[in-house]
């Protein structure tokens, strides 16, 4: 049996709407129309300027040692500033700067202090040591400089000193000879003693200038100078015998005491570098730019992108407006015609005002993101070091909008988002057809992956996916044009880190997006559908039955959203949760009532009241735990203004007998009626699975005829006039949902007497007494169910007590 009201569409008012709206003539004429015109020619001029404001779209962006394969000249005098040349000129300027050495006290103390110390250890044992054979005293001057911690006392310095006690026999004068060297050696150390062969530079304080220091060989010098004067004081013979054992004890003391000062060799450096003039060249017209074939050296990528730089400021609207606007024009009329041609393939396209929204947005932030990319390369201080910008161009993200688009407005939507990103961005570099399908193959790569995406590891995938899909173009494109591996190892690069960072951003961005947009990705109903979800799981615990109710409800949503292509997730999800307000006064609703019924108790209007009020208290519930707004919506619309038929007949029986009149309108729930294809599936599916517990034999012909009726009533009494749903739509969700149904409550078979005999009692004898005991328990069984089809009326009024508690 089909529709009872197929054969009066002619007198239903959602036809007659329907067709005289296809009858109407002059649409272009409407203020949607030209609303929507105006909007089209705005979006299009955004897009516009995104992508062309300032850019010289003709001249093509190079890579470090490519070959250009065309051949440009200046077509206008220029100059620019040269920061290789400016570089190397300050990298000279800093390598003539000598170091500044400063002195180290503490090494100069630490070696002096260790002398007098070891010299202070002699004097009042020099009669002893005197005594001693010289292999002896050798070796009690390299002990006691072990314990004075004496700067390397080797055995020759040891020999030397037991030399120099045998020479000089007069104490007063070995000792005052000891004093002498040891000041001389203070003074070359305060000095301060370099490595070999380094430079100095002046200064100020401890600083010290070329002929303040002294290197190694010099102090040496030095001090065998000054100790001539100091071995003819001793008067021992030969002075020059004397002079050299000095030597040799206190050459040891000559140690490095300066170290560099980094911070004022710095500053120094700073100061050289910050004289040097940045260089200036100048570039004449007709002088030659590119030639084919040669390489692109980092001097040459400067001057070609000075040139792009120029030729950007020079084509600027507010320099060349009548150009620029004319251009403009162009582009924008042309995305015009790709936005309606768009809104006129898909039907759908004009109820998801949000979703095209978000397309668009998502598309304009893409460009935006490639423009940034684009803009950082061509900065100076980027150029100097890298020597040109198409690598942070394949560092942008090719696939954000198509992907965001997918997981939030679906496939069709993101679609139209990736051609949108791949023609301005192919427009944008004023590049070949190459740009164009590494970013659509990229961005359909990303939209594959991405059309079911029931976890964020999808997304992770999707990124890598694109990267891979990108970095194969590009390295084919590479290798065709027989570019340095420096070149493909940059590019490919670029194009995994641009996959995986677009995965991460679309990760970001989803909250926001779903807030701001009003929309909910399959990522979060498919966390909300869990059943460990806390909500549900307070559900389960206070209201069992709405619980069980609320599941099959939306197993029936989910198959009919699928059957006619709508988001069946969504259904899915808001099912779980349409009546969470139950949760405030359980025991008023008949799935969670026992024997007794607490409506027996008040007056009909006050039951309504309660039965109304629950959607009201769902929406509360809800908002408490931030659901998402797409279920909020469907909490809400989930009955509409349907009318609570139980109570409504109960009150007019009621009123039958005093004579007073009932108001059918406070019976009425408060609404809104059902605005979208999912909230209209699951208040079909909510009344045919409230209505289907109250059959008193489900066949398959009754629940046919029950759901015939439940879709006529709400059609008749306006409940679905606000949803898009068309008779096709509805035709396939009135079968899915009576399949569904008719599986639920499929024919049982009847189990065998056999299965429903006790265990045998020991006790009782064996015989026919026991057989009639068993017997009765299978007489009592439920009846089999009778295929016996059920009358149209009797399903009629179990859908008119469908909303009973």
């Amino acid at each position: 049996m089909g529709f009872p009201f197929k054969k009066h569409r002619g007198d239903n008012p959602i036809v007659k709407r329907v067709l005289d709206e296809t009858d109407k003539r002059h649409w272009y004429r409407s203020p949607a129309a030209i609303a929507k015109g105006i909007l089209l020619a705005v979006l299009a001029t955004v897009f516009a300027l995104i992508c062309f404001w300032g850019r010289p779209a003709h001249l093509p962006i190079l890579l470090p040692d490519s070959t250009p394969k065309v051949r440009y000249e200046a077509q206008f005098d220029f100059e620019y500033t040269s920061y290789i040349q400016t570089a190397r000129l300050r990298a000279s300027a800093r390598r003539r700067v000598a170091p500044v050495y400063i002195v180290s006290q503490e090494k100069t103390d630490e070696t002096l202090a260790a002398y007098q110390k070891f010299l202070a250890t002699l004097e009042p044992d020099l009669a002893k040591l005197r005594k001693l054979t010289p292999a002896e005293r050798v070796a009690e001057f390299q002990k006691r400089a072990t314990e004075t911690v004496l700067p390397g006392i080797p055995g020759v310095a040891a020999n030397a000193l037991s030399r120099l006690m045998e020479t000089v026999a007069d104490d007063a004068k070995f000792f005052a000879a000891l004093r002498e060297a040891r000041a001389v050696l203070k003074a070359l150390l305060e000095r301060g003693v370099r490595p070999r062969n380094t430079a100095t530079t002046g200064g100020r304080g401890r600083r010290l200038d070329v002929t303040g220091t002294v290197d190694e060989v010099r102090a040496l010098r030095d001090l065998h100078r000054n100790l001539d004067p100091i071995a003819l004081r001793t008067q021992a013979d030969p002075p020059g015998t004397v002079r050299d054992y000095l030597l040799a004890f206190f050459r040891p003391g000559i140690v490095t005491n300066v170290r560099i000062d980094e911070a004022a060799t710095e500053q120094s450096e700073a100061e050289a570098e910050k004289k040097v003039v940045p260089v200036r060249l100048k570039v004449t017209e007709g002088e030659l730019l590119l030639q084919p074939g040669e390489r692109a050296t980092p001097s040459v990528l400067e001057r070609w992108n000075a040139y792009r730089a120029e030729m950007s400021g020079r084509e600027k609207i507010r320099e060349a407006p009548l150009r620029s606007l004319e251009e403009n024009a162009a582009v924008a009329g042309g995305v015009a015609l790709l936005f309606a041609l768009f809104l006129h393939i898909c039907p759908l396209a004009s109820e998801r005002r949000r979703s095209i929204t978000l397309a668009i947005v998502a598309a304009a932030a893409n460009l935006l993101l490639i423009r940034l990319f684009l803009e950082i390369g061509e900065k100076t201080e980027v150029l100097s070091v890298f020597g040109g910008n198409e690598i942070f161009f394949w560092f942008s993200p090719p696939a954000l909008a198509a992907i965001v688009t997918a997981i939030l407005g679906g496939v069709r939507l993101a679609i139209l988002a990736a051609f949108l990103v791949s023609i301005f961005a192919t427009l944008m570099l004023g590049r070949s057809v190459d740009v164009f399908l590494i970013f659509a193959l990229a961005s359909l790569a990303g939209i594959y992956c991405c059309r079911r995406v029931r976890d964020r590891g999808t997304v992770f995938r999707a990124g890598l996916w694109v990267g891979i899909v990108v970095a194969a173009a590009v390295l084919l494109i590479c290798l065709a044009g027989k570019a340095g591996w420096r070149e493909i190892a940059w590019q490919v690069a670029g194009c995994f880190a641009s996959g995986l960072g677009t995965s991460a951003l679309v990760l970001v961005m989803l909250p926001a997006l779903e807030k701001v947009f009003k929309t909910t990705s399959d990522i979060t109903l498919i966390e909300l559908a869990d059943t460990n979800q806390p909500l549900l799981r307070k559900l389960q615990l206070i209201a069992p039955g709405t619980s069980i109710h609320s599941a099959n409800v939306a197993t029936i949503a989910d198959a009919a959203a699928a059957a006619i292509g709508a988001n069946s997730l969504l259904c899915r999800c808001a099912a779980l949760f349409h009546d969470i307000g139950k949760m405030s006064k359980p025991e008023y609703f008949v799935e969670n009532q026992g024997a007794e019924n607490p409506h027996d108790k008040i007056t009909p209007t006050m039951s309504a009241l309660i039965i109304r009020g629950h959607v009201g208290s769902g929406v509360q519930i809800a908002r408490e735990y931030k659901l998402p707004r797409d279920i909020i919506d469907i909490i809400l619309q989930h009955h509409g203004t349907d009318l609570i038929k139980g109570f409504y007949y109960k009150a007019k029986k009621l009123a039958e007998t005093d004579g007073s009149a009932v108001d059918a309108e406070t019976f009425r729930y408060e609404g809104p009626r059902p605005h979208t294809r999912e909230a209209a599936i699951v208040m079909l599916a909510d009344g045919l699975e409230a209505a289907s517990r109250a059959l008193p034999v489900t066949t398959p012909q009754s629940i046919r005829e029950l759901v015939d009726s439940i879709v006529a009533t709400r059609i008749a009494d306006g409940q679905l006039d606000e949803s898009p749903l068309t008779f096709r739509e509805l035709e396939v969700i009135r079968e899915s949902m009576e399949h569904s149904l008719t599986t639920m409550y499929h024919h049982r078979v009847q189990y065998p007497k056999e299965a429903l005999v006790k265990p045998k009692n020991t006790n009782e004898p064996d015989g026919d007494s026991s057989a009639a005991k068993t017997a009765a328990p299978a007489a009592s069984a439920a009846p089999a169910v009778s295929a016996a089809p059920v009358p149209v009326a009797s399903a009629t009024k179990t859908a008119v007590a469908e909303d009973a508690p």
